[in-house]
């Protein structure tokens, strides 16, 4: 049976140190995560919030245009009658 010594022991850490034993490292078994799925997330996510501005100014435009047309109705109403 081989002996253990501590040469080999202080070559095993120097190797190790450099990275030469990355192989021996364990690595994460079955599929590898897709890389653009965050992509694919965050367009989803960004897609959505621009539905949701959309949808913000179209009610902002609604509420300005129906201030606007009530601004006149008050207007005409408080103006004195043309003389003809």
């Amino acid at each position: 049976m081989p002996q253990l010594y501590s040469t080999h022991l202080s070559a095993w850490r120097r190797e190790r140190e450099r990275g030469a034993l990355a192989a021996l490292r364990a690595r994460r078994r079955g599929r590898q995560p897709d890389p653009s799925h965050g992509l694919r997330q965050e367009i989803a996510q960004l897609t959505a919030e621009r539905a949701r501005l959309e949808e913000r100014l179209r009610q902002a435009e609604a509420i300005i245009t129906a201030q606007k047309k009530l601004s006149e109705i008050l207007e005409r109403a408080t103006m004195p009658p043309a003389s003809a």
